[in-house]
């Protein structure tokens, strides 16, 4: 029927007009369906458009998979804004007239995803210098988890690597951005602290001391610590707030490898190095002599005899012999000799002569 229709009109007096109207009649085509997103976040808003036809046609909109989708809304404009929820939804379209409905349009898909809520494992961090800085982030595996931080810092994933022998120069903020798509968090932080290490100490002592007497070390070369931790043959052996250890009696116990640690807030130092300390065992010692004697004869000290140790002799004689048994005249009275070890013990006895 498609063509040109002329109309004549016949008056009277045979007077005529002629009119003519052409006739254009089109199927309606299968409608092109668009959004202005593919992929939205919750929360927005996606706007659905289609093609414009002239002539009082409808638009139904569904949401579903043809023929079985949801009839969502019918519009006279050929657009429509929905808020779709979380997921992935598909849509089609057919425009009507009022004798005739178009085909189907071809699907649409819209996913719409969550906006991730970014949580790192740790807020705040202090770490001693020289230690290691592990990164956080908990969440969904499937989303991308982009870092920021100091120096010019960047890193990936939920546990991205390891920054090794940290420094005043990574203390700072590490900002995390979490996505999901076109989706982005907001930004969280962990805020790092880096504290710094005492010095390594050094052990000032004798190597050797007496059994009884007083053993003391010192930890020298960390004047910023705060505590010292003091550990024999590797064990911790007692902490102290000052950088000594004193113990009023010397006790085999003690002997052994030495090691001290500084400690200043919850950083720690390098250990020290190896200090080894004997213990010299106490010696029994005593003193006699050849008495009794006559007047004017001579008599023998005798003391304990140590190899190597020296002795000093007092009494009522001046200027005895250093040694263990020395020859004196014979004069009464008590005699005391202190014996001391090449190690440094002293050892004391005494013996009385008679005339």
């Amino acid at each position: 029927y498609n063509g040109v229709y002329v109309l004549t009109v016949k008056g009277f007096n045979k007077c005529t007009s002629v009119g003519s109207l052409t006739v254009n009649i089109k199927p309606l085509i299968k409608p092109e369906l668009r959004s202005n997103a593919n992929e939205l976040c919750v929360g927005e808003d996606a706007l659905l458009t289609t093609t414009n036809y002239s002539g009082g046609i409808e638009y139904l909109w569904y949401e579903g998979i043809f023929p079985t989708g949801i009839l969502i809304k019918t519009t006279k404009i050929p657009e429509l804004v929905l808020k779709p929820t979380q997921g992935v939804h598909f849509y089609y379209i057919i425009a009507s007239g009022p004798d005739c409905s178009s085909s189907p349009s071809a699907l649409l898909k819209v996913d719409v995803k969550v906006i991730p809520v970014p949580e790192v494992c740790n807020s705040f961090l202090s770490l001693c210098d020289g230690s290691e800085l592990i990164l956080c982030a908990r969440g969904n595996t499937s989303f991308v988890y982009n870092w920021a931080g100091p120096a010019g810092y960047k890193g990936v994933g939920q546990n991205p690597e390891i920054i090794k022998n940290v420094t005043i120069l990574n203390a700072g903020e590490y900002r995390l951005v979490v996505s999901n798509g076109r989706c982005i968090s907001d930004t969280t932080a962990t805020r790092v602290t880096i504290l710094e290490k005492p010095a390594k100490p050094l052990i000032v002592s004798a190597d050797i001391f007496c059994e009884g007497a007083i053993f003391s070390m010192v930890a020298t070369s960390s004047p910023n610590a705060e505590k010292f931790e003091w550990y024999k043959n590797g064990i911790l052996f007692t902490t102290s707030q000052e950088n000594s250890l004193i113990i009023a009696n010397a006790q085999s116990g003690l002997q052994g490898s030495w090691t001290v640690v500084s400690v200043k807030g919850n950083c720690k130092s390098i250990i020290s190095n190896t200090k080894f300390i004997a213990i010299d065992n106490s010696l029994e010692v005593g003193a006699i002599n050849t008495g009794p004697v006559c007047m004017g004869d001579s008599v023998k000290l005798q003391a304990t005899f140590v190899p190597n140790a020296s002795y000093k002799w007092q009494g009522p004689v001046p200027f005895i012999p250093s040694v263990y048994d020395p020859v004196i005249s014979g004069v009464p009275g008590d005699y005391s000799v202190t014996i001391t070890t090449p190690t440094g013990c002293q050892n004391n006895a005494s013996t009385r002569v008679s005339v």
